[in-house]
């Protein structure tokens, strides 16, 4: 049995009772907007999976998925569309990153069902081409949580906060990526108290 205490600093229902505190402060549009953001996402992906550098949605997925650290949405569109257009990486973007988007066809030969869906890149990545049962914990979601982003390293911890954003998501009726893209809204638009 996972020890959420010992790993995280919280107990289960702390961390499932910080996520739905921030739930509940989301607007009804906040929630239309959280309930349509992956579903935009994969818009995009299609869009992306037309274009040169690019063979498929999961492809687009992981090059999206793959940009996202430390970049604001705008700038990770651009840097995705930047890439499927040129096969080139984009200023103003980790190499970090840029050697993730070259993993998906030097590591995992294109392969999407080779990725695990454990960790963040994957788990956006399978968001994005329409998973919505996968659960991206990012350092807004850690926020969220009421954890340090740092022991997502720890064992099993990815895995656990991502049960407990699924937890929720079952109690308020939505999907677990869903559950992550309300409360993501919420806090980066500074409401979460």
């Amino acid at each position: 049995m996972f020890d959420y205490k010992a790993k995280t600093g919280l107990s289960q229902e702390d961390i499932e009772a910080n996520i739905q505190r921030v739930f509940d402060q989301a607007t009804p549009a906040m929630i239309a907007q959280g309930v349509e953001w992956y579903r935009e996402a994969r818009d995009l992906a299609e869009e992306m999976s037309h274009m040169e550098y690019v063979h498929s949605i999961e492809h687009a997925a992981w090059v999206i998925a793959a940009l996202s650290p430390r970049s604001f949405w705008s700038r990770n569109v651009k840097a995705a569309l930047h890439y499927a257009a040129t096969g080139e990486r984009a200023s103003g973007i980790m190499s970090r990153s840029f050697n993730k988007v070259l993993a998906f066809e030097n590591e995992y030969q294109g392969d999407f069902a080779n990725l695990a869906k454990s960790g963040k890149t994957p788990a956006f990545a399978a968001n994005i081409a329409g998973d919505e049962s996968a659960v991206t914990v990012d350092v807004w979601a850690c926020r969220v949580a009421g954890i340090d982003e740092r022991v997502l390293n720890r064992a099993g911890v990815y895995n656990a906060v991502a049960q407990c954003f699924t937890n929720v998501a079952i109690a308020n009726g939505v999907t677990p990526a869903q559950c992550q893209a309300i409360t993501w809204i919420v806090q980066r638009n500074g409401r979460a108290q």
